[in-house]
């Protein structure tokens, strides 16, 4: 059996859905029938990067002065801040992954947490999260040299608040 990746809108959100798919008979060779196939196999699309924009990939800087010394960056002075962030269902999940300022503000806020999830609140609905809805959040920061990033590295809870 083939797998088809499916989004049908649901409540104003695109939702995701992997299916299992078999392809026509001698009778009807252009049809295609589906049945539903388990969340283990969507998470492993999801994985996979089947979806695009399921991760976020390194961009553009979200700043132009450096965070630790205030000079101009250099484009090739940058680090790649990322977290694993919880969410309580497939629902927030689906709104938090289109939502670049919130996905920003969650980097801001769990910036250098090695706990994965790093969060046990729903930056959607407040509620507690599943340890089986995650996102992974991430922003670009550069600096003025390496001798900055180095040290940015070391604590980036601790300076996340100067990156402007």
């Amino acid at each position: 059996m083939k797998k088809l990746l499916m989004f049908t809108k649901q409540e104003g959100i695109y939702v995701a859905s992997l299916r299992g798919f078999s392809q026509g008979s001698a009778e009807h060779p252009n049809s295609v029938t589906t049945k539903p196939t388990n969340m283990k196999s969507l998470f492993a699309a999801l994985i996979a990067g089947l979806i695009p924009g399921s991760f976020s990939s390194a961009g553009e800087p979200v700043n132009k002065k450096c965070p630790m010394s205030g000079k101009d960056v250099d484009a090739a002075a940058r680090t790649e801040l990322t977290v694993n962030i919880g969410l309580c269902c497939a629902r927030c999940q689906g709104k938090f992954e289109v939502d670049a300022e919130m996905k920003e503000d969650a980097v801001r806020k769990h910036a250098g947490s090695k706990e994965s999830p790093a969060n046990t609140k729903c930056p959607v609905s407040n509620k507690d999260v599943k340890k089986e809805n995650t996102s992974a959040a991430s922003m670009t920061v550069a600096f003025c040299c390496d001798m900055c990033k180095s040290e940015f590295d070391k604590d980036p809870k601790k300076h996340i608040t100067k990156v402007k």
